[in-house]
């Protein structure tokens, strides 16, 4: 999100702005802001939890307490060889039924590896990915195969951006989203009527940009999805 913001200031903003900062985050950034905002790079979280196949569960469970304020932005642990390449994904889910002193190699599937994408992998690919893996998050890579950041599914990331209550986002009603989200955006009655535009036109592409009341800026994508069977 900060990237997101430092991309909507002039380059001298940008870089008054990064002076400011710790020097380990303003590397962060910088490389953030080097990819294009439509590329999997620009839409990655860089908080990745990330351990090693020898690790047992109980040691990576207290690790990830130490990320607590992160729990939005962390569904799985990057299980990383020696030369911090990736070999494995391992949920959250699992570290929670799994004991505490089992190994991550132990958690690692041979027959279900991690989706990666490279950081320059467009919007499409990345939505089509996610749609077609039915992950809750992707892994994108660098060309040596170690982690750069995650890729977030809709459904997390739509939850923290527009504070969706569960019962909403539980239910799949699309009327009962759009009345929470739409009093959220400065021009609500547009917003309302170009998403019920948006979903009587299934073959649209658009990119546009939504200003909020309290001062965000989304910068929206609006992608076709086709499986197998179209």
């Amino acid at each position: 999100e900060a990237a997101e913001a430092l991309r909507e200031l002039p380059e001298e903003e940008q870089a008054e702005l990064l002076a400011r900062m710790p020097l380990a985050t303003q590397r962060e950034l910088a490389r953030m802001l080097g990819y294009a905002p439509d590329e999997a790079g620009g839409v990655m979280t860089t908080v990745l939890a990330c351990d090693e196949p020898h690790e047992t569960v109980e040691e990576v469970r207290k690790r990830l307490v130490k990320l607590a304020k992160h729990q939005t932005e962390i569904d799985s642990v990057a299980v990383l060889d020696a030369d911090g390449r990736l070999i494995g994904d391992v949920s959250a889910f699992d570290l929670l039924v799994n004991k505490s002193g089992k190994h991550l190699a132990d958690l690692i599937d041979p027959e279900n590896p991690p989706v990666t994408l490279r950081p320059d992998a467009d919007i499409d690919t990345v939505a089509t990915e996610m749609v077609e893996s039915r992950r809750s998050s992707l892994l994108v890579v660098d060309d040596d195969g170690k982690p750069l950041g995650r890729i977030l599914s809709y459904n997390r990331r739509f939850h923290e951006m527009w504070a969706v209550p569960d019962a909403i986002l539980e239910s799949g009603d699309a009327d009962a989203l759009l009345r929470h989200v739409a009093p959220q955006v400065s021009d609500a009655r547009a917003f309302e009527e170009r998403v019920r535009a948006l979903r009587s036109d299934r073959t649209v592409r658009v990119r546009d940009e939504l200003a909020l009341l309290d001062g965000r800026v989304f910068d929206r994508w609006t992608v076709p999805l086709f499986g197998s069977d179209n």
